[in-house]
């Protein structure tokens, strides 16, 4: 019964707590700036991918908009490439972890510290982490404040992913939510990267047509 009660206790200090305190109430990690001009953050998790990133970078300098794009350490490694063009285009580059897995679902309690330290090791010094799944562990979160980064999610999420969700479902959602000062999350990797790169014009014209500048979350939070 003893050795039962240690394990529930282990699980709610590690993995109960901190996702609720920092997924659900976001302490420590940055969702939203404090804006009223119209800016709002336009960011992409879990590329680079070889056809979606491709096409969104595309779309995204024909609208003259910049983003932020938090890559996995593995798919860097695999298309460096395509992290390449993503700078070289203006854009800013985040952390989304080395491998995409879910920070209170790891191994063992430091996995996620030594996953951490790789991807940002692996991209250099970049400004923001953001964690997959927007899940967050006392074992991540220590290694991206050692290496001086912040932590930050989002306010809107494009629900790209869904299997039941339509390009224009994905904009309809982005833009009834989206609101200055705001934080977007798209997928240029993954399973909503074939939705995004339909969604992802309409969207910036949408935005536009709302008085909502998309921006890297660099100069969202200049």
């Amino acid at each position: 019964m003893l050795a039962l009660w240690l394990v529930l206790g282990f699980g709610v200090i590690a993995i109960a707590i901190p996702y609720v305190v920092i997924k659900h109430l976001g302490v420590g990690v940055w969702k939203r700036a404090r804006r009223s001009d119209g800016a709002i953050g336009l960011s992409f998790d879990d590329g680079p991918d070889p056809t979606a990133t491709p096409r969104v970078l595309d779309i995204l300098e024909r609208a003259g908009v910049h983003a932020t794009f938090f890559v996995t350490g593995e798919a860097a490694d695999a298309h460096p490439e395509l992290v390449q063009r993503i700078v070289a285009a203006g854009h800013e580059v985040a952390s989304h972890g080395y491998r995409h897995r879910h920070a209170l679902f790891q191994s063992w309690p430091l996995a996620g510290f030594f996953d951490v330290r790789k991807a940002l090791r692996r991209l250099g010094r970049v400004r923001f982490y953001r964690g997959p799944h927007g899940a967050y562990s006392w074992a991540t979160l220590a290694a991206v404040w050692a290496a001086g980064a912040q932590p930050v999610n989002w306010t809107v999420e494009a629900h790209d992913w869904h299997p039941e969700f339509t390009p224009a479902d994905v904009v309809a959602k982005v833009l009834a939510e989206a609101s200055s000062g705001g934080v977007i999350v798209m997928h240029d990797g993954g399973r909503g990267a074939a939705r995004v790169v339909h969604a992802l014009e309409p969207v910036l014209a949408g935005l536009a047509e709302r008085d909502l500048r998309a921006m890297p979350l660099r100069e969202l939070w200049s």
